[in-house]
């Protein structure tokens, strides 16, 4: 990662996908329209225990994420998720759900840029975004909505 150029920077959040392996995400750069980007790629088992809140995982990837918003701040943050290493028939909700949860918790650091969900499938190709509804980031832009139900 070069941080001296002055492109879009972001950040990027994900897990390995099937067999440990990393995936390929082309369409990063130009649906974030980013520049570059510094990835934070945690295990599948890493993945969970961050969207569960576990502290030692918490507290590591807080203080990673709060270096690099004072070292480089970023124009986005993209949590990225896909259905590697689920199984039964809910795996899409409950991955799409850590998705949320992993968002909220990184809009807690009250970092100025925005933090986006988006779900792949198990290739790394862009399924869409996963929408994260935030009341208080609502209603101080002035919108209203009933609460998402996933919540």
């Amino acid at each position: 990662m070069n941080v001296t150029n002055r492109g879009r920077f972001g950040i990027v959040l994900t897990h390995t996908g099937a067999r440990n392996r990393m995936l390929e995400m082309p369409w990063a750069e130009s649906h974030l329209r980013i520049h570059q980007s510094d990835s934070l790629i945690l295990s599948a088992d890493g993945w969970r225990a961050a969207a569960d809140g576990d502290a030692v995982v918490w507290d590591g990837m807080e203080r990673r994420l709060l270096i690099s918003f004072y070292a480089n701040p970023p124009a986005v943050i993209a949590i990225v998720g896909r259905p590697c290493g689920r199984e039964g028939p809910d795996a899409r909700v409950r991955g799409r759900e850590e998705v949320r949860r992993l968002v909220r918790r990184i809009r807690s650091l009250m970092s100025p840029a925005p933090t986006l969900g988006f779900w792949t499938d198990a290739n790394g190709s862009l399924e869409g975004r996963v929408e994260v509804w935030d009341p208080i980031e609502q209603s101080v832009a002035g919108l209203s909505r009933t609460p998402d139900p996933a919540a």
